[in-house]
């Protein structure tokens, strides 16, 4: 049960952090893929990488998808459930999101 509970706090608590580390990455208001690798390296690449599982889910495909739909990621129901899509959001998440979608060739 313990170990459960772990599991589901470190999976809850990484998926927001990289929630809140794209947000905040991303507050500018251009769209400028560089500056979004910049950011992403910097902000993201603790939790995340573009290919592979870390402690969050791989990115590389995630423009215009749903957030918490990766299945080989065991999110929390919350992150599930949650109605965050990535994709152009200029008052957030804007560079980060063009570097995104620049890798997804969209």
């Amino acid at each position: 049960m313990h170990n459960r509970t772990n599991r589901r706090l470190t999976t809850t608590l990484a998926t927001l952090t990289g929630v809140v580390c794209a947000t905040i990455a991303m507050a500018a208001s251009a769209k400028d893929p560089s500056r979004g690798s910049e950011t992403f390296e910097k902000r993201c690449t603790g939790c995340h990488t573009l290919d592979t599982m870390k402690v969050g889910p791989p990115l590389r495909a995630v423009y215009g998808r749903n957030a918490g739909k990766d299945r080989q990621f065991p999110y929390s129901d919350a992150m599930k459930k949650a109605a965050v899509k990535w994709d152009e959001d200029p008052a957030e998440r804007a560079n980060i999101i063009a570097y995104l979608r620049q890798l997804s060739g969209k």
